[in-house]
C-alpha cells in the first residue's frame, strides 16, 4: 500500500504590532488558524488590526477553511463586522468608557439575537476579534451580568468550545459560565389603603354621592377586565370577544370551545400568575408566505406571513434559514410567541416569533408544531400554569421563561414547560425529531 503524507505548508510574517496590545491575542488565534506564524516588531507605527487580518487572509488555508468568509456575502459582512469593532465597539473599551461600551454591547446582544455566529453559520475571523475583546469583559460578568446579555453570553460560550479555539496554543482560558440563574422577579410595593370617605378609584369624578359606610354599590366590571367565570358565562349570552376567552379559542373569538376543553382559562385581560409560561401568548399560526430576507447578503434570515387568526397575517423575521428547507416553510403549521415588542431585524420589522427546537451545539433545529385540526389563533397552553398574558412581554420574563420550555424524551418529542406538554384543542405541540432540546 502507498502512504500519503499531508504537508500543511506555513507562512511566515511579521507584524507591526505591540505583543502586549490586547488585540495581539486576536491575532495570534486568527494566525494559528490561518496557518501562519506571526512575529511582532513593536518599533515602527502600529499596523491597524483590519490590514494585518487581511494579509493572513491572503493564506491558503484561511481560503480554503472560509477563516475570512466562504463566500462575498460572508466576506462583506465580515469585513462590516471588523470596521465596527474597530471603529464602534474597541475604541470604548479600550478607554474604560464603561457606560458607551454597556450601549454598544446591548445593541451588539440584540443583533446577535437569531445568530449562532456573527457572521455566516460558521467560525470567522469576526468571532475570534469579538470573542478576545470581550473575553476580559465576560469575565468580569457576574451571573446577573450575563443574563442581562444573554445572547451574548450564549454566543461567547459556543465560540470559547469550538475546537479551532481550544487546539489554538494562544487559546485564552475558559471563561466558566452558570446556565441556570434564577431571574428575580420585582415584587412591587403594597398600593396604600384609600383614605376613609373618598373615593377609591383615581378615576371617579369629584364630588361624586359617596354611599354611606358598608353600604357601597358594587362596583360594576371595567371594560378591560376578564369576563365571568366558566359557570357565569354559562348562564349568560356566551358572546365575549377577545379577552378573557379560553386558550383554545382563536384569537378572533370566534370559534366554538372544544369539547374537552379542560385547558385553564387565561388571558391578556385576567390578573397576572406567577413568573412562568402563562406570560407568554402563544399562538397557534400556520405560515401562508415565505420568501428569504430581501437584503441578498443576508443568508440566515426567513422573512413569514403568519396567519394567527387576526384580520390580517403577521410579519414574522426567523433565523431559520440555515436549517430547515424554504419549501418545508411553506404552509407549515407553526407555534408563535405574539407577545413580543416588534423589532427590526436587519431592516425588517418582526411582529412575533416562531418557536423552535435546538440540539445543544444548535447545529440541528426543527420547528414546533402544533396538531393537525388546531386552529390559527388558538392559544396554546400548559395544564397547571394558569393567569393572564403580559401585553408585550418583559424580557427578564421572556428569558426566564425559556429556561424551562425544552422537548421531551418521546418520540415524536412533545414540547414541554418543566416536562408538562404545550397543549392544544387538538393535542400536543410536538417537533419532529430532537429530543432534550432548548426551545425558544
Amino acid at each position: 500500500p502507498s502512504l500519503v503524507f499531508a504537508l500543511v505548508i506555513r507562512f511566515k510574517m511579521q507584524v507591526q504590532l505591540d505583543p502586549k496590545d490586547p488585540l495581539s491575542v486576536a491575532v495570534r488565534v486568527c494566525a494559528s488558524l490561518a496557518h501562519v506564524d506571526v512575529t511582532f516588531a513593536e518599533s515602527g507605527e502600529a499596523q491597524p488590526l483590519k490590514a494585518i487580518l487581511a494579509k493572513l487572509g491572503e493564506a491558503q488555508a484561511a481560503q480554503q477553511t472560509g477563516l475570512f468568509g466562504a463566500n462575498d456575502a460572508e466576506k462583506k459582512e465580515v469585513e462590516a463586522l471588523l470596521d465596527s469593532h474597530h471603529k464602534e465597539l474597541y475604541p470604548p473599551i479600550a478607554a474604560k468608557d464603561t457606560k458607551k461600551a454597556a450601549q454598544l454591547l446591548h445593541k451588539l446582544n440584540k443583533n446577535i439575537l437569531l445568530q449562532v455566529f456573527i457572521a455566516g453559520n460558521h467560525l470567522t475571523v469576526a468571532d475570534v476579534v469579538y470573542y478576545v475583546t470581550l473575553h476580559p469583559i465576560v469575565s468580569a460578568w457576574n451571573d446577573r451580568e450575563r443574563n442581562i446579555d444573554q445572547n451574548i453570553t450564549r454566543w461567547f460560550d459556543h465560540v470559547q468550545h469550538q475546537p479551532e479555539i481550544r487546539q489554538s496554543k494562544d487559546a485564552l482560558p475558559l471563561v466558566a459560565i452558570n446556565v441556570d440563574v434564577p431571574v428575580e422577579e420585582k415584587k412591587k410595593p403594597a398600593a396604600p389603603a384609600p383614605a376613609e370617605g373618598k373615593p377609591e378609584k383615581a378615576g371617579e369624578a369629584k364630588g361624586a354621592k359617596q354611599e354611606p359606610k358598608g353600604k357601597q354599590a358594587p362596583e360594576a366590571p371595567k371594560k378591560d377586565e376578564a369576563g365571568p367565570s366558566s359557570g357565569e358565562a354559562s348562564e349568560g349570552k356566551g358572546k365575549g370577544k377577545g379577552k378573557g376567552q379560553q386558550p383554545d379559542q382563536p384569537a378572533k373569538g370566534k370559534g366554538k370551545p372544544a369539547a374537552a376543553a379542560a385547558a385553564p382559562k387565561a388571558d391578556e385581560g385576567e390578573p397576572l400568575g406567577a413568573l412562568d409560561v402563562s406570560r407568554l401568548e402563544i399562538r397557534v399560526g400556520r405560515i401562508i408566505k415565505c420568501d428569504r430576507h430581501p437584503d441578498p447578503e443576508v443568508k440566515a434570515l426567513y422573512v413569514e406571513e403568519i396567519d394567527v387568526g387576526e384580520e390580517k397575517p403577521r410579519q414574522v423575521v426567523s433565523g431559520l434559514a440555515n436549517f430547515i428547507p424554504l419549501e418545508e416553510m411553506q404552509g407549515h403549521r407553526v407555534a408563535l410567541l405574539c407577545n413580543l415588542k416588534p423589532s427590526k431585524l436587519r431592516g425588517v420589522m418582526s411582529h412575533a416569533m416562531v418557536l423552535a427546537a435546538s440540539n445543544a451545539d444548535h447545529t440541528q433545529v426543527e420547528l414546533v408544531q402544533p396538531p393537525e385540526g388546531a386552529a390559527p389563533g388558538e392559544r396554546i397552553f400548559v395544564q397547571g400554569y394558569a393567569g393572564g398574558f403580559e401585553k408585550v412581554i418583559k424580557k427578564e420574563t421572556l428569558e426566564e421563561v425559556l429556561k424551562d420550555l425544552r422537548s421531551d424524551e418521546q418520540t415524536p418529542p412533545q414540547a414541554t414547560y418543566k416536562g408538562v406538554a404545550l397543549m392544544t384543542s387538538k393535542g400536543p405541540c410536538v417537533v419532529k425529531s430532537i429530543k432534550s432540546g432548548g426551545i425558544k
